[in-house]
This record gives C-alpha cells, sequence and structure tokens, in this order.
C-alpha cells in the first residue's frame, strides 16, 4: 500500500505475504526456461525484482528502504532533484519482513502542478498539495445504520460485511460509535455509543462477521426515530 504521513513522508509498503510462503514471488504463470546446447531444458528460478522510479512534486531528499537496506540501491537524479530511483536486482533470499520503501521530500507541503504533453500535443496537469488537518477536531459520533432485510441476502449482505470490516477499522481514536441493524424490527449493538478501542472494536467485528439478511422486512423509520430522539453530545457531533 502507498500512504502519505502528517510530515509528507511517501511510504509504500510491500507485506511479506505477498511474496508466497517461501518469502519471494511465486509467479501465476510457468517458470520462463533455457536450454541448452543440446537442447535439454532447465527452469529459471523465481525471484523478485524491483525497479522503481519517482517524479515528485517536490524535490527528493532521500530514498531509504530499512527493511531491506542490503537488497537495494537508490539514487536521486543529480540534474532534476524531483525524480529519484530505487532498484532490487534479482534475488531468491526470502524476504521474512514487510518491504518498506520511504521517500522523504524537502517540501512536501508546496502546491505544484506537473504537466506533461503526449503526441497529439494534448496536456494533462496534475495538481499536487497537502492539506493540513492538525487542527480539525478528531471527536466525533459515528452511528452505523444497517439494512439486514431479506431483500440483502447474496452478494449484497456480504459486500455490507467487507464495508463495514473496512468502515470499523477507518475510525480513529477520540470517536464514539455504534451499529443499528434494522429490518422488520431493529437492534443495537450497544445501549448507548461507546469509545473507539480494541474492546468496542472486537465486539463490533464479532457482530458483523456474523451478520445476515434475517430481519424480514424494510422499516427504516423507527431506527431513525430511535437515534435522533436521543440528544447527540456537543462534545461528539454526529
Amino acid at each position: 500500500g502507498v500512504h502519505i504521513t502528517d510530515c509528507g513522508l511517501l511510504q509504500i509498503m510491500l507485506p511479506q505475504q505477498s511474496f508466497g510462503p517461501d518469502g519471494i514471488t511465486t509467479p501465476t504463470f510457468p517458470k520462463p526456461s533455457t536450454a541448452d546446447a543440446s537442447g535439454n531444458e532447465s527452469q529459471v528460478p523465481a525471484g523478485l525484482t524491483m525497479d522503481v522510479s519517482f517524479h515528485m512534486s517536490s524535490p527528493i531528499s532521500q530514498i531509504i528502504c530499512e527493511s531491506h537496506p542490503d537488497s537495494v540501491s537508490s539514487e536521486i537524479v543529480s540534474g532534476d532533484p524531483r525524480r529519484g530511483f530505487l532498484r532490487m536486482p534479482t534475488t531468491s533470499k526470502p524476504l521474512i519482513v514487510d518491504l518498506e520503501i520511504l521517500v522523504q521530500l524537502e517540501n512536501a507541503s508546496k502546491l505544484s502542478a506537473i504537466v506533461q504533453k503526449n503526441e497529439k500535443g494534448e496536456r494533462c496537469a496534475m495538481v499536487s498539495f497537502f492539506p493540513r488537518l492538525m487542527d480539525v477536531d478528531a471527536q466525533g459520533e459515528v452511528i452505523f445504520l444497517v439494512d439486514r432485510s431479506g431483500s440483502m441476502q447474496g452478494s449484497k449482505m456480504k459486500r455490507t460485511i467487507d464495508t463495514m470490516q473496512i468502515f470499523l477499522r477507518s475510525l480513529s481514536p477520540g470517536v464514539r460509535f455504534n451499529i443499528v441493524s434494522f429490518g422488520s424490527t431493529f437492534s443495537t449493538l450497544f445501549p448507548e455509543s461507546k469509545d473507539y478501542d480494541e474492546q468496542t472494536l472486537a465486539a463490533a467485528t464479532k457482530l458483523v462477521s456474523t451478520m445476515s439478511a434475517n430481519m424480514g422486512g424494510t422499516e427504516i423509520l423507527a431506527p431513525l426515530r430511535s437515534i435522533f430522539k436521543k440528544a447527540a453530545d456537543p462534545k461528539y457531533p454526529r
């Protein structure tokens, strides 16, 4: 995955699991083969080869790979410090930890634009900016209203469960939350919204993983009335 930190650090993470159980890439296609003078074929061993090029909006100050420092080499282009390269030659050594690449920019928060022109003379511009959200109050109340009526059977319910698992793990500390399931009737995970922590996340995950479209009809008015009947805490805006 790719992540940009609050200090403008570009983080690229490749989980070790993606390299196969032996720690190296596991091809989904037949391995290429070579033949010697006698016509005998031998298999070429699979391995991980990486060649990454960066074209950033701000000059690059450093490119590092703390997880595998002895396996990669990096370079910042002297004539254009916004460009850089990172290379990992073919290797069959097991990658027993996640591969993590960090790119530090000199001024990631500076507004910038990159314009490119294709062979037809058409131009395309990419605008980069770094929003500063440090002053935003993270406290709030999140209530998930989940339709578990019979019409949600099959793939609809599966997509709902998958989406809820993502939403739950996207909440941040300082948030209160609750889950309201509805059909012909409705039910809540907690009597009142609770603080988001390891215990409440575990309880929510358990509920979501067992959800099914078994609550009858689609009566959404009653759960909505119940939600809005309870006054919101001014410190935790909904």
